[in-house]
């Protein structure tokens, strides 16, 4: 365990800064709750979100440097207009303060272990996991270390409540897992499209339908089936540090299967999305909210500059392809959209960037817990 005033509650681009004592813990692992609701996915493009309690709002400095978004009328969400990171959440029911758990880490100036660097929160709970559909990335989460993790259904009690108590048992959130991969589907359409639309709706894309049978499969990882695209999480600290999450997922699109949703209307259909270098020109993806962050020379991280979500990672190494961000998707199957994905079930790119190793290493055990109860998982 270390003081929690050795860390620092940050963001990509270092703009934002908020001391550890500001948290309501103060000793490491930190508390965290992980939400797995539409409005949080839809507004960072990740599948489960962790927030981590503040003792009260941070300074007013850091607010002023941050974009205030009202999700509802009762919550308000900021994120870092510079790289897009989701950093503080505010729900007025409760009158309570939160950071996003993946944004927190030791104070550059700390020589700190890596066993603490790669401990720093600790998820207590999940909820609203009914929101899913599918159960999401909870029915791999349940159990954290030595931990049996309460789940509920939608809003649980209070923090000051007891924490062992739960109203959605974890046999529920299998049997949801195992029910989507049973339901029955109509044989892919190739010219079928995804809708990838953020919370504001200010980014709405349209995904093809994946057709690797038609390209060169040498290009990068395709799953086995050819209709599916790849699809992973990571952990490396610019995924986290960009989206306030610990473990982002992504899925890896051919850059020129994905088009602007808003322009539909156009009497020569859709227009492809342009990305990377070109994207920042003004005239470029007319109707969308997209604001871009170069991470380095050669990389841009883009996110809607109206409700922060992130959207989509590109880098010049492979500019024919994009990775589009998961939680975004909006498909009927659920919010692991299997229809159109395919998972790598357990890998990690990165791990060594985790800040919580427990949901990492309960990642990695994904395939064999679930390989007697859901079968099918394992082959999409």
């Amino acid at each position: 365990m270390a003081q929690t005033s050795s860390l620092h509650l940050t963001c990509l681009c270092g703009s934002i800064s908020e001391p550890g004592s500001l948290l309501s813990d103060q000793e490491t692992p930190v508390y965290a709750e992980m939400c797995h609701c539409a409005t949080c996915r839809y507004t960072t493009g990740a599948l489960s979100v962790p927030f981590s309690p503040l003792k009260s709002s941070p300074s007013a400095t850091t607010l002023n440097k941050l974009q205030a978004y009202a999700s509802s009328d009762i919550a308000t969400r900021y994120f870092c207009p510079t790289c897009g990171c989701s950093c503080v959440f505010y729900t007025a029911p409760r009158d309570q303060w939160y950071f996003m758990s993946g944004a927190i880490e030791y104070n550059p100036d700390i020589k700190a272990p890596a066993e603490s660097r790669n401990n720093i929160f600790k998820v207590m709970r999940h909820a609203h996991i009914l929101d899913t559909k599918d159960g999401g990335l909870a029915p791999f989460l349940l159990q954290l270390g030595d931990r049996s993790v309460p789940t509920w259904a939608g809003i649980p009690p209070p923090m000051s409540a007891s924490q062992d108590s739960y109203d959605l048992p974890h046999e529920k959130i299998l049997s949801m897992l195992g029910a989507s991969s049973k339901s029955p589907t109509r044989p892919p359409q190739e010219d079928s499209y995804l809708t990838a639309r953020c919370h504001c709706g200010g980014v709405n894309l349209l995904i093809k339908r994946a057709n690797h049978a038609h390209g060169d499969r040498s290009r990068c990882n395709y799953p086995p089936d050819p209709t599916k695209y790849s699809t992973y999480l990571c952990a490396c600290r610019s995924c986290r540090l960009s989206t306030g999450v610990s473990l982002y997922p992504w899925t890896l699109v051919n850059a020129e299967n994905v088009f602007n949703g808003k322009t539909l209307t156009s009497t020569d259909g859709p227009a492809r999305i342009t990305f990377g270098f070109e994207a920042s020109n003004p005239d470029a993806n007319p109707g969308l909210s997209l604001k871009h962050y170069w991470s380095s020379h050669d990389t841009c991280r883009s996110f809607c500059g109206k409700c922060g979500a992130a959207i989509s990672y590109w880098c010049a190494q492979r500019p024919d392809e994009l990775d589009i961000t998961v939680g975004i998707l909006r498909s009927d199957d659920g919010s692991l959209a299997r229809k159109w994905l395919g998972w790598t079930w357990g890998e990690c790119s990165f791990s060594e960037g985790s800040t919580d190793m427990e949901l990492y290493e309960a990642w990695t055990r994904a395939p064999g817990l679930i390989k007697e109860a859901v079968p099918a998982y394992l082959n999409s």
